[in-house]
């Protein structure tokens, strides 16, 4: 899967931050950066936030966190091991 181009400011900023969060939560770059890339698809691809109530940011995170669950035992072993 290739790196979309970023069309916006607000695509930017999901980027970012949802690859600052994953990668705090131990996720390694790669991992965290499939996860941004499909949360940068959701949000082109949901046709109105407005009905979340500002909760755009939210849903792109927890969309991210999905498609990484099968990896999350993994993470939470890597974070140990640096915390040590």
């Amino acid at each position: 899967m290739t790196t979309p181009l970023l069309r916006n400011s607000q695509e930017e900023f999901i980027h970012k931050k949802i690859h600052q969060i994953l990668l705090g939560e131990g996720y390694e770059h790669h991992e965290a950066n499939h996860a941004c890339n499909f949360a940068i698809e959701t949000y082109r691809t949901t046709a109105s936030f407005g009905g979340r109530g500002g909760k755009c940011f939210d849903f792109c995170l927890a969309k991210a966190r999905q498609l990484l669950a099968p990896m999350k035992k993994t993470a939470n072993a890597r974070k140990r091991k640096a915390e040590k």
